[in-house]
């Protein structure tokens, strides 16, 4: 496979990974605690912002080992 479409897949997963263990988690939340849809919309956008954070060190990790440092 090529390394671009690994690196892709990769990143693809782990933004769909995190987003979806953040709207898990939220779920759970709100199922138990009763606070439909607060808990989903907030763990939502904490599992966007973690997938997104994620891209961003990939993103440098990449940049910075094609620099040479």
């Amino acid at each position: 496979m090529d390394p671009g479409m690994r690196w892709a897949m990769r990143v693809g997963i782990e933004i769909v990974t995190a987003m979806m263990l953040g709207l898990g988690l939220g779920w759970f939340l709100d199922r138990r605690l009763g606070t439909f849809p607060w808990m989903i919309l907030l763990f939502g956008f904490f599992g966007l912002a973690g997938g997104l954070v994620n891209l961003w060190r990939v993103l440098t990790g990449e940049m910075g080992r094609r620099d040479g440092h």
